[in-house]
């Protein structure tokens, strides 16, 4: 289903990943469900490509409407066992709570961590969506 898709952004991006290995990637993404959060370093791992090129290609699909991203925040509390993570669908969302929130946690009052924001990709349900070449 992404293996178009890996395919040109391989030859506009001039990854050079050999179509074998975007085969790999390609049956990995498949695998997954809908809202499944997807994993750059096994995903690297199994196709032996770098984490670093599977990035890019991550974030091209994602440039694309081909998978999804949700933004995670936590709070700086000093005990690790208290410390609070809120995840968003939406930069737009995260942005409105951070300001909502005057950058506290609204839990245990601690700041909110806004120099480490962690972004997660994850597939999208393409009976509700339309993309690339679904559109």
């Amino acid at each position: 289903m992404y293996y178009v898709s890996l395919k040109s952004i391989n030859q506009e991006k001039n990854l050079q990943i050999p179509l074998n290995k975007l085969k790999i990637v390609d049956e990995y993404l498949n695998y997954l469900f809908p809202n499944q959060t997807i994993s750059p370093k096994f995903i690297g791992r199994k196709s032996n490509v770098d984490n670093k090129t599977i990035t890019k290609l991550l974030l091209e699909l994602s440039f694309r409407g081909l998978i999804g991203v949700r933004f995670i925040i936590k709070c700086t509390n000093d005990d690790p066992d208290l410390v609070h993570a809120f995840e968003f669908n939406s930069d737009d969302e995260l942005t409105n709570f951070i300001r909502n929130q005057n950058n506290i946690c609204s839990e245990c009052g601690s700041t909110l961590d806004t120099k480490n924001i962690r972004v997660a990709f994850i597939i999208k349900d393409f009976n509700k969506v339309t993309g690339e070449n679904y559109g």
